[in-house]
C-alpha cells in the first residue's frame, strides 16, 4: 500500500510533497518499516519530498504525527503530548468538527501547544472549530488534506507551504513554523504578512500598530475571487471583493492593548476556499 499511495501522489496527483499517515493502531512493525523504506526510496529533494507519518487514533480525536521516527506512542493524551515534545515531532489535529472526534472541546494544553502546529481545515465546520481552538489559546495553522480511505491521494484539498526550496529540511522547518495555508483550489496562491512577519509567526516584541499585507493570485483567469476576508480574533475585520483572479491589499488596524491574532480567509466564486495561518501579535 505505501508504494501505491506514493506513486499515485507523485505520478497522478503530481504533488510536490506527500505524507502517508496510516492509522497507528492498525499497523505493525512490518508495515511501519515498509512505509519508511518506500518513503526513503521515493524522496528526491527538489522534485518530490516524501515523509513517513502516522495517525494517532483515539475515541475522542485523531492526530497526525509527521516524520515520527518510531511507531509506538502513548495512548493517553497528556502522555502523548509529553512524548511528542520530547521527540520534537510535528503534530496535526484532524477533522475536529466531528461530534465524535472533537477532543472534548479543545481545551488549551501548554505541552500540546508546543507540538501541535497544524489543524485540518477544509470546510466551514472545520473553520468554526479552528477559530475555537485559536480562541482557546492554541497556536495552530490550517492545512488541507485528503484523509483518504480510498485508492486516491492528493485530489480534494491541499496545503500551500512557504519555503525557500523543495527539500525535506525546508518542509519540516516550514511546518514547524506554521508557514502554511489550506486550499481547496490546487493552484491558488496566498501570502499574508503583518508588520513584516510571515504567516504562522508569533511576534515577540510588542507593537504600536498593525499593518497587514495580503496577496492572493490564481493563474486561472476564470477563478474569480468573490471575497477576501481579514479576520481579527475570530471576527471579520475587513472584506475585500476583488471580482477577479488576484488581489493585493494593505491595511492598518489599531487594536486594543493586549494579545491578538489575525488570519485571512478567501472565498472564490465557485465556492472553493483558502485559509491562511494566523499571525499572533501583542499591542503595546
Amino acid at each position: 500500500m505505501p508504494e501505491t499511495a506514493i506513486a499515485y501522489a507523485r505520478n497522478t496527483s503530481k504533488l510536490d510533497f506527500f505524507v502517508l499517515t496510516d492509522h497507528l493502531e492498525r499497523g505493525t512493525d512490518a508495515t511501519w518499516m515498509d512505509t519508511n523504506e518506500m518513503s526513503y526510496r521515493a524522496h528526491e529533494n527538489g522534485r518530490f519530498v516524501v515523509l513517513p507519518g502516522l495517525e494517532w487514533t483515539k475515541s475522542f480525536g485523531h492526530m497526525n504525527i509527521f516524520n515520527p521516527g518510531k511507531r509506538v506512542w502513548p495512548a493517553g493524551l497528556e502522555d502523548f503530548f509529553k512524548e511528542a515534545a520530547a521527540h520534537n515531532v510535528i503534530v496535526q489535529v484532524n477533522h475536529a468538527a466531528s461530534a465524535k472526534w472533537n477532543f472534548n472541546g479543545l481545551p488549551y494544553n501548554e505541552t500540546g501547544d508546543k507540538v501541535v502546529k497544524l489543524f485540518e481545515v477544509r470546510r466551514d465546520e472545520e473553520d468554526e472549530v479552528f477559530r475555537r481552538a485559536l480562541a482557546n489559546g492554541w497556536h495552530v495553522a490550517p492545512t488541507g488534506t485528503d484523509d483518504s480511505h480510498s485508492a486516491e491521494w492528493g485530489v480534494r484539498a491541499w496545503t500551500g507551504v512557504l519555503m525557500p526550496g523543495l527539500s525535506k529540511a525546508n518542509l519540516l522547518d516550514a511546518l514547524r513554523q506554521r508557514r502554511v495555508y489550506s486550499t481547496t483550489d490546487r493552484n491558488c496562491r496566498l501570502r499574508f504578512e503583518l508588520n513584516g512577519a510571515k504567516m504562522g509567526e508569533v511576534i515577540s516584541a510588542q507593537q504600536e500598530n498593525v499593518t497587514i499585507t495580503v496577496q492572493v493570485e490564481d493563474p486561472d483567469a476564470q477563478d474569480t475571487l468573490a471575497r477576501v476576508e481579514i479576520l481579527a480574533d475570530g471576527s471579520v475585520l475587513k472584506t475585500i471583493e476583488p471580482r477577479g483572479p488576484r488581489v493585493a491589499e494593505t491595511l492598518t488596524d489599531l487594536p486594543a492593548p493586549g494579545a491578538h491574532y489575525y488570519y485571512v480567509r478567501v472565498v472564490q466564486a465557485d465556492r472553493q476556499k483558502l485559509w491562511s495561518a494566523p499571525i499572533w501579535v501583542t499591542k503595546r
